[in-house]
């Protein structure tokens, strides 16, 4: 069975100098890169330009990935997607609501 391993993300006050928390702010996306450094069973162990590891599901990796590839790893705001999310918790919030006053009412 594959180990989940977890990374710490350096917290403020932690960054290296020159680091700034809010990295990439006013930009649309950013972008890093790590490369596989290993493959454990379905994980993937990324290595980041600072050393920092992340494990990623090797089934969310692109096709022919293996150790040694060097993966882009973009990061972007998706309004729409929050507001599909927002929408459907709101929707769920409000069956629950309905489904608690009819069982009240009995």
């Amino acid at each position: 069975m594959a180990r989940a391993r977890t990374h710490s993300v350096p917290r403020r006050g932690h960054q290296k100098e020159g680091e700034s928390m809010s990295a990439g702010k006013g930009k649309e996306s950013v972008s890093v890169f790590a490369v596989v450094d290993e493959i454990e069973e379905d994980l993937l162990v990324l290595v980041f330009d600072d050393n920092r590891k992340l494990t990623w599901p090797r089934k969310e990796a692109p096709a022919g990935t293996r150790e040694g590839t060097v993966l882009r790893i973009t990061l972007e705001r998706d309004e729409e997607e929050r507001k599909r999310r927002e929408d459907k918790i709101r929707s769920l919030q409000q069956r629950l609501l309905e489904r608690t006053r009819k069982g009240h009412g009995k």
